[in-house]
């Protein structure tokens, strides 16, 4: 994993704007099963910056926007987040019905599931 992290941290130094690079990145650090893997603050402001480079219209980075603000311990922006990403998948006709929004929603880390790996 250290050699792919490597290699999107290079990329974003030549390519600030890579979209790949940064939705990537900033999923290792949101998500990662590995406590010295994951980094909440960097992955929050890589999801942000997808979210701008794509012009907000990608309902994925917004569930990776909500993962960032779960592992940066900042759930209610994450639960905010969340819906924003399900209101958006829906009117683009990318989720059908409430039960994958519940699913999405258990996959979020929570503030008793983050608080263990202090």
């Amino acid at each position: 994993m250290d050699l792919a992290i490597s290699e999107w941290e290079n990329t974003l130094e030549s390519e600030p704007d890579n979209l790949n690079a940064a939705y990537d990145l900033a999923w290792v650090y949101a998500t990662f099963r590995d406590d010295a893997v994951r980094d909440g603050k960097k992955a929050v402001r890589l999801a942000e910056h997808a979210l701008q480079l794509s012009g907000e219209k990608d309902p994925r980075i917004y569930r990776l926007l909500a993962a960032a603000y779960a592992e940066n311990h900042q759930f209610d922006k994450a639960i905010e987040t969340a819906q924003r990403w399900s209101d958006l998948a829906t009117s683009q006709g990318k989720l059908r019905g409430r039960k994958q929004t519940r699913i999405q929603y258990r996959s979020l880390p929570t503030e008793h599931s983050t608080a263990r790996h202090k």
